[in-house]
């Protein structure tokens, strides 16, 4: 299996991976409405992880720079809340 390969199969299959939280949390949505806002973000992640260079993003800060790069490029999915940036200062 080549580094990519297994670096990709990682972050779809850890325990505390986004993609199992992604997954995990559209299994639990009941009205068609948040289902159809759970498959958005389901395809949003896995465009995000399927794009993802890791001859680039070899560290947490490389994964950073990747998450606010495709951000910026595909904003999330509209039926998502809009909630300000988090500016790394204490949650409430």
């Amino acid at each position: 299996m080549n580094s990519h390969v297994h670096q990709l199969a990682l972050m779809k299959s850890g325990p505390d991976s986004a993609w199992k939280s992604v997954i995990d949390a559209r299994q639990t949505l009941r009205t068609a409405l948040a289902m159809t806002c759970g498959d958005d973000l389901v395809d949003y992640t896995r465009a995000f992880i399927d794009g993802l260079d890791f001859a680039v993003v070899r560290d947490v800060p490389a994964l950073e720079r990747a998450a606010a790069g495709f951000l910026t490029e595909r904003p999330l999915p509209s039926c998502l809340p809009r909630v300000p940036a988090w500016d790394r200062g204490p949650t409430p």
